[in-house]
């Protein structure tokens, strides 16, 4: 089963919230960064991210949150490889995805149509699904999800040509995308199976 957790990060613009979320992260890397960035507006989502990464795993049943990464800068649990996660954050949105097997995850802020970077990236017939779609930022927005996901399932980072495996929706494929819309935003996590969502308060 895939269970992936939402949260908007929006509460965490009131300061107590912020402090008392950043001291409880455990992990000091992740503190650290947000500290150095410079405005506390640029922080909530990396911030928002870690606490969701947090309960997600706890949920999953990680005592040990010890995280490693792999040669791709994929992060991983280093004492629990049973439980496979992948974290997106875009716009107001956090996203988390655990399984276990190896996941996916995407949340795109919704984005206007630009054929140019389009007809770069994606294969010819996405583009021509997109342009064939009534609202194509949401379908561009879509498809980026999904590209974003299979990558991250992956395990990889982008090091395959985005244009060569197209992933319209619809088309049968031997993963499952699960999608799911939020206001202004969309999300897709990619993996064996259907994933459940749910909000994180």
């Amino acid at each position: 089963m895939i269970k992936c957790w939402y949260y908007d990060v929006t509460p965490l613009h009131d300061p107590e919230k912020f402090r008392a979320g950043l001291l409880s992260l455990p992990w000091s890397a992740r503190r650290e960064k947000i500290n150095r960035l410079s405005y506390r507006e640029t922080g909530l989502l990396p911030l928002g991210a870690g606490l969701l990464l947090r309960h997600a795993l706890g949920d999953a049943g990680a005592e040990d949150m010890t995280l490693s990464e792999n040669e791709h800068g994929k992060p991983y649990l280093k004492n629990r490889p049973d439980i496979c996660f992948n974290l997106s954050h875009s716009g107001s949105i956090a996203l988390c995805a655990v399984s276990d097997a190896s996941v996916g995850a995407d949340v795109e802020k919704l984005r206007d149509f630009n054929e140019k970077i389009a007809r770069r990236f994606f294969a010819p017939e996405e583009t021509e699904w997109i342009m064939a779609q009534a609202d194509r930022g949401a379908a561009y927005t879509r498809l980026w999800t999904r590209k974003e996901s299979y990558y991250k399932m992956l395990g990889t980072g982008i090091t395959l040509p985005m244009d060569d495996f197209p992933l319209i929706p619809g088309i049968k494929a031997d993963f499952v995308f699960t999608e799911k819309e939020l206001p202004g935003h969309r999300l897709c996590v990619c993996g064996g199976g259907e994933a459940i969502f749910e909000e994180w308060k």
